[in-house]
């Protein structure tokens, strides 16, 4: 499928209908998202604000963005740390800026698990969840610096840290108010064992996929169990 006169996109997530989400990272006024059919139109676009670090778009069509720090600085939704938007690019739901929550000041970790989002933010570093509308704590996370986490809403990952801990992999259990390590640490490598190198990595529930160059790698939370205990 061609698409003339879209935005260069930083993110591409499929939505319900056979249609797709253009999303650009940053943006200091006007459009960065577009919605496009399938035959090649453009359906709407729309702001989904600046310093854009993750989108990811659930089965009923509810678009997740986490921003990066620089987004502070800006005003909407994005000084949030983390929002919701629905299919036609509209604020749904917005991160609670209280107390009650951790602050999200970068949001170095994001996941959907069908409909629920599991963050794991800068600098308070706890797991948090969100169903509904309604958003979890479970608490301090028992790794500092995850830029990803895989979870099937018990059990977990958190993947890649601070330089030579890039490709650390820590497992967790997650329970309503804690969130606790499940075994040892390994390092994420290659089917031939090699180091991952200037990859692009994403998460989806359960399932980390990696991709390097034009080569697609997929491994699941079940396996990176089995490698735990083979090693």
């Amino acid at each position: 499928m061609q698409l003339d006169g879209c935005i260069r996109p930083s993110f591409v997530q499929p939505l319900p209908g056979d249609r797709i989400l253009l999303v650009r990272a940053r943006n200091h006024g006007g459009v960065n998202a577009e919605v496009w059919t399938c035959d090649g139109h453009r359906e709407r676009h729309g702001d989904l604000g600046d310093a854009i670090a993750h989108v990811l778009t659930t089965p009923a069509g509810a678009i997740w963005a986490g921003y990066f720090d620089e987004a502070m600085a800006g005003s909407g939704p994005q000084t949030h740390g983390l929002a919701r938007f629905t299919a036609a690019l509209e604020p749904d739901w917005l991160y609670p800026q209280r107390p009650a929550m951790p602050e999200i000041f970068d949001c170095y970790a994001l996941n959907l698990a069908e409909e629920t989002a599991w963050t794991c933010a800068y600098t308070p570093f706890h797991l948090v969840s969100v169903t509904a509308d309604t958003p979890t704590d479970h608490g301090r996370a028992p790794y500092r610096g995850a830029h990803a986490l895989l979870t099937n809403g018990v059990t977990g990952a958190f993947l890649s840290g601070y330089g030579p801990e890039y490709d650390l992999v820590t497992p967790f259990q997650t329970e309503a108010a804690t969130v606790t390590a499940a075994g040892e640490q390994i390092r994420l490598v290659l089917p031939d064992g090699m180091e991952i190198r200037r990859a692009r990595t994403f998460c989806r529930g359960p399932e980390l996929h990696v991709i390097i160059g034009e080569t697609w790698y997929r491994i699941d939370l079940e396996l990176l169990g089995d490698t735990r205990r083979q090693r």
